[in-house]
C-alpha cells in the first residue's frame, strides 16, 4: 500500500469510513513525514485544524513498524484527553481500515494515574460486610473495579473521583514483588503491554523525564528504562516542549523535600513489618558496614535539625535583598550576598553524606523494592546536595537560570535552576538519540517561519524537514477578524480606562451575537473587573459565565458553556487552547487585550535580559513578540473546529494596528474577512450581519 491509494477517495479510509473526505494537505503531511521516517531525518509540521494530522502521522508510523519489527514509536500528547483520544478512537479506526490488526500498540500513563488494587483490596475488605447502596460512590467504585481493563483514573466514572486520591499508585507505596496483587496491577500490565507494544501512546513529561534518566545514567535508547526502548517519536501538541522540558530538565531544592525525603526513611511502615526502611536494611549491611542503619538515624536527625533552620536564615537573607514571591537572582545578588548563603554548605555535605551511605551500604537480596526505594532516596538526597551547592556557587549565567519561589503555604522558599534555553540540552538528551522525531501542532510557526520554534526544541543546526499545511476551511468566508481603528491600545497606566472601554465594547458584541462568545483574558484581575461590568450592562437575561464565580473545574464550565448555546463564557490561560465547542455554540471569540506574558516570571525575565545582553536584537521581537503571536493563534483556533463553523474574533487592543509587530502578529493568524472601516459604532452590525 502505498499512501495517495491510502488517503485517495477511492481508498481504504474513502471506502470504509463513512464520513471520510479527501484533503490533499493531510496526504502531503503524510508524505512528509513518510520521508523523514525512511531518511532518518527529524521533521516539524504546523498543520492546520481541520488538517487530519493525527492520520497524517499515524498512518506512515503503522507502515513502517509493519514492514520493520525492529521499530518502534513513541506517540506523545501534552494532555490525557488527546492521549485517549489516540489510542481508543484513532489507532483503532487505522488498525481496522488497513488490515493491521497484528500490530500491538499500548497506552501509558504515569504512575500515579493508576489505581493500586492492594490499596483497594485494603480498603474492600473493611467494608466487604458492610451492605452498600448500589448506586452509592463505593458501589460503583467496586463495579468498575470488576469492568475495567486500564485502572487508570481517566478511565474512572466522574461519580468515583473523590475515592480514588487515596488509591493511587505510588512507588513509595508499592511492596513490588512481595505484593500479593502483583498479578492484578494495573501500572505493572501497562508497563509490559508497553515493552510488547510497537506503537506506544503516553505524554510529554514521560517521554522528557525517561530521556533525562537515560542521558543521566548513561543508557542508549535501545534498552528499556522508564520507556521501554524505541527508535521514532512523534511529539503532538508540541508548542508545549519549552515549558515541559523547562520543567523536567530544572533542579529543585527546598528544605521541605529534603525533609519529606528522610520522614520517608525513618517512619515505620506496615510492608517494612512495622519497621522504618533504615531498620528493615539492617540485616542487609555490608561486612564493612554494620551499624550503618543506626548509625544513619543519627545524622538524620542532626540534619533535620539543619534544615529546620535553614528556611528562617533563608528568608531572612531573601527579605533583605527583595521583595517578591517570584525571585530571580542575579551577579549583583551574588556579589554581596555570596558569603551570607555558604550556611548551606554543611547541609549539602550532610545531604550528601547520606546519600552515598545509603546507595553502598546494602547487599543485594531478595526485597527488591526496599533496595530500590533506598537507591531513590539517595539519588534524590544526593540531587538536592548538587541543587543547593550549584545555588551558593552560581557563576554560569549564560546556561543557567538560578531562581526562587515563595510556597504560600509557609511563606518558604524553593531553590530552582533552570536551562537558559532549552534547545541544546533536547538535542542532546533527546533528538540525537532516535533516528527521526517528528514535532507537530497547529501552532509553531511565527510570521511562517519555525525560527523561533527551533530555537528552543533541539532543532537548530540540524537542518529537518519541514511542512506548513493550512486548514482546509474556507475562513475567507467563515471567519471575521474585527480590530476597531478608533479603539484603544492597552497601556497598564491606564488600565481603568482600558476596562471601561472593553467592557463596553464586549458588551455590544455580546448582544450583536446573542452570546456563543469566549471572551479571553490574560490575568484574572481585568477578568473580574471587566465581567461585572458586561453583567451590569447586560442583565441577567444574559448569561454570563467566569472562570472566577467559584471554583468550578474548567470540564464543569466548559460543559455549562456548551450546553446553553446563548451563553458566554469569560476565561483566562487554560482556555485559550483545548476548548472544543463547534457548531453554534462558539460563535465569537474577543481577545481583550494582546496575551503578552508576565514580565515578572523570573524564567522570562532572564531569557530576556540574556537574549538582550547579546545585543544580537531586541528580546521584545525575539522572544516576547513569537510568544504571543502563538498564544493568539491558539485563542483564535477555538473558533472555527468544523466545515460550516461560522464566526467573529473581535480583537480590542488596537496594539496590533498601530505598533510595528502587530503586522507580524496578524500574518501569524487565519486569514479570515477583514473589514479595513471597523469602528466601535458599527462593530455590533458586522457581527449581526456575518453572523445572522
Amino acid at each position: 500500500m502505498n499512501l495517495d491509494d491510502i488517503f485517495s477517495p477511492e481508498g481504504p479510509f474513502g471506502s470504509k469510513l463513512e464520513n471520510y473526505r479527501y484533503r490533499s494537505s493531510q496526504v502531503d503531511m503524510a508524505h512528509l513525514i513518510d520521508e523523514g521516517f525512511k531518511s532518518q531525518k527529524h521533521i516539524v509540521v504546523e498543520a492546520g485544524t481541520g488538517t487530519g494530522k493525527s492520520f497524517a502521522y499515524l498512518v506512515p508510523s503503522f507502515l513502517m513498524v509493519s514492514n520493520d519489527k525492529s521499530k518502534k514509536v513513541v506517540i506523545a500528547t501534552s494532555t490525557t484527553t488527546l492521549q485517549k483520544q489516540l489510542y481508543e478512537k484513532d489507532i483503532p479506526v487505522v488498525e481496522k481500515t488497513l488490515g493491521l490488526d497484528d500490530i500491538k500498540t499500548a497506552i501509558l500513563f504515569g504512575r500515579s494515574n493508576y489505581i493500586c488494587m492492594r490499596k483497594y483490596q485494603d480498603v474492600y475488605e473493611e467494608r466487604k460486610l458492610l451492605t452498600l447502596d448500589q448506586d452509592s460512590p463505593e458501589s460503583i467504585l467496586d463495579r468498575w473495579i470488576q469492568e475495567t481493563d486500564s485502572g487508570a483514573m481517566q478511565d474512572a466514572p466522574q461519580r468515583i473521583s473523590i475515592l480514588l486520591k487515596d488509591l493511587r499508585c505510588d512507588d513509595k507505596d508499592c511492596m513490588g514483588k512481595k505484593c500479593h496483587c502483583r498479578d492484578k496491577c494495573f501500572f505493572f500490565s501497562a508497563r509490559r503491554k508497553a515493552q510488547r507494544a510497537s506503537i506506544i501512546v503516553t505524554n510529554h513529561h514521560i517521554v522528557l523525564f525517561d530521556a533525562r534518566y537515560r542521558y543521566e545514567n548513561d543508557e542508549d535508547f535501545s534498552t528499556d528504562c522508564i520507556l521501554p526502548g524505541y527508535t521514532h517519536a512523534v511529539i503532538d501538541e508540541a508548542h508545549h516542549i519549552e515549558d515541559e522540558a523547562t520543567d523536567i530538565l530544572s533542579s529543585s531544592f527546598s528544605s521541605a523535600i529534603a525533609l519529606s525525603i528522610l520522614d520517608d526513611l525513618t517512619k515505620k511502615q506496615a510492608r517494612f513489618s512495622n519497621m522504618s526502611i533504615l531498620r528493615f536494611l539492617s540485616v542487609y549491611e555490608k561486612d564493612d558496614k554494620k551499624g550503618i542503619s543506626r548509625r544513619l538515624e543519627g545524622d538524620i536527625a542532626h540534619l533535620r535539625t539543619m534544615l529546620e533552620s535553614f528556611d528562617s536564615s533563608l528568608n531572612a537573607i531573601l527579605s533583605s535583598s527583595f521583595n517578591d514571591k517570584s525571585i530571580l537572582f542575579t551577579r549583583e545578588f551574588y556579589n554581596k550576598k555570596r558569603s551570607d548563603i555558604s550556611f548551606g554548605e554543611a547541609i549539602a555535605e550532610s545531604l550528601l553524606s547520606i546519600a552515598l551511605s545509603l546507595g553502598s551500604s546494602y547487599i543485594e537480596s531478595e526485597d527488591e523494592i526496599a533496595l530500590d526505594l533506598i537507591k531513590k532516596y539517595s539519588t534524590s538526597l544526593k540531587s538536592l546536595s548538587d541543587t543547593l551547592r550549584s545555588w551558593m556557587r552560581f557563576d554560569d549565567f549564560d546556561s543557567y537560570i538560578p531562581f526562587a519561589q515563595e510556597d504560600t503555604r509557609n511563606g518558604n522558599y524553593t531553590i530552582k535552576i533552570s536551562p537558559m534555553s532549552t534547545g541544546p540540552i533536547l538535542e542532546r538528551v533527546l533528538l540525537s538519540n532516535l533516528e527521526s522525531l517528528l514535532y507537530c501542532s497547529a501552532t509553531l510557526t511565527v510570521n511562517n517561519s519555525f525560527a523561533f520554534f527551533s530555537s528552543y526544541s533541539g532543532l537548530s543546526g540540524l537542518k529537518p524537514l519541514e511542512g506548513i499545511f493550512p486548514s482546509p476551511f474556507d475562513y475567507a468566508h467563515s471567519l471575521m477578524v474585527l480590530v476597531p481603528i478608533d479603539g484603544m491600545d492597552f497601556n497598564k497606566q491606564f488600565s481603568d480606562k482600558y476596562n471601561k472601554y472593553a467592557s463596553m465594547a464586549t458588551a455590544d458584541a455580546i448582544k450583536s451575537s446573542c452570546g456563543g462568545a469566549l471572551v479571553l483574558f490574560t490575568a484574572n484581575e481585568m477578568l473580574k473587573v471587566v465581567c461585572k461590568m458586561v453583567r451590569d450592562e447586560l442583565g441577567p437575561e444574559m448569561h454570563i459565565l467566569s472562570q472566577c464565580d467559584g471554583k468550578v473545574h474548567k470540564a464543569v464550565l466548559l460543559n455549562q458553556f456548551r450546553n446553553d448555546e446563548n451563553s458566554s463564557l469569560f476565561a483566562t490561560d487554560s482556555f485559550w487552547e483545548g476548548v472544543d465547542a463547534p457548531g453554534n455554540t462558539l460563535r465569537m471569540v474577543v481577545i481583550e487585550k494582546l496575551p503578552f506574558s508576565v514580565p515578572t516570571d523570573p524564567i522570562e525575565r532572564a531569557r530576556s535580559n540574556f537574549l538582550d545582553s547579546k545585543k544580537e536584537g531586541s528580546s521584545f521581537m525575539m522572544l516576547t513578540v513569537p510568544k504571543a503571536s502563538i498564544k493568539l493563534k491558539q485563542g483564535i483556533g477555538r473558533l472555527i473546529r468544523k466545515e460550516g463553523d461560522r464566526g467573529v474574533v473581535l480583537i480590542l487592543d488596537k496594539r496590533i494596528l498601530s505598533k510595528g509587530y502587530g503586522k507580524m502578529m496578524l500574518r501569524s493568524i487565519p486569514e479570515g474577512y477583514m473589514p479595513e472601516d471597523t469602528l466601535l459604532s458599527n462593530i455590533a452590525n458586522k457581527i449581526e450581519r456575518f453572523l445572522f
